[in-house]
């Protein structure tokens, strides 16, 4: 599975394809541009089970907040 993972400190969020981390991306383009060079078809990043967003969904993308 594709997954976008929770962020990481530096705002980012590490991105794993088929089990594999793959790097961290820093908004939806960069995941994107992961996606695409991993050859996968890209439909709606929002529908499982494509993308298992852990921790917060797509619309966030920063650093960790405490608490």
């Amino acid at each position: 599975m594709r997954r976008g993972d929770r962020t990481h400190a530096t705002g980012g969020r590490h991105v794993r394809i088929n089990g594999e981390i793959v790097g961290l991306a820093y908004s939806l383009d960069d995941l994107v541009g992961f996606l695409r060079e991993a050859e996968v078809e890209l439909v709606d990043l929002a529908q499982p089970p494509l993308i298992d967003w852990c921790g917060v969904g797509a619309e966030h993308w920063g650093p960790e907040t405490p608490g």
